[in-house]
């Protein structure tokens, strides 16, 4: 029992609550060159667990009310988030997005880099 507490209080603790800026993913994304080094695999782990984690975010209200269709819980999270990336952009174009966003907004990149990603797609991928 001790360690389940002292486990919840390390996990509840600031240093496990700090999020990532749009200066850490510049840094990360920005120098990747098609190389398969620790940032590149950073950059794209992050944005990619960033945007599975929206797109499950704004469905799963649905799928907790039985929702099960995945061609509707697709459409539906892409209108509630307004972004509608095609199913074949790759993970390095993806990249180059939020690069090209953060390049154009420096006095943004102190900001959460969830929101900033966010912003980007919505940016290069608004739906119609």
């Amino acid at each position: 029992m001790k360690k389940l507490l002292l486990t919840v209080a390390v996990m509840a603790s600031p240093a496990f609550a700090e999020n990532d800026s749009g200066n850490t993913l510049y840094a990360a994304c920005s120098h990747m060159n098609g190389e398969a080094t620790v940032q590149a695999g950073y950059c794209i782990g992050y944005l990619t667990g960033v945007w599975e984690g929206m797109k499950l975010g704004a469905s799963l209200p649905f799928m907790l009310e039985g929702e099960n269709s995945l061609t509707k819980l697709e459409e539906t999270s892409n209108q509630l988030l307004r972004v509608c990336m095609p199913s074949d952009v790759e993970r390095g174009q993806m990249v180059d997005v939020v690069i090209k966003y953060l390049d154009e907004n420096p006095a943004d990149r102190h900001g959460p880099a969830r929101m900033l990603t966010w912003l980007a797609l919505l940016d290069a991928f608004p739906c119609n």
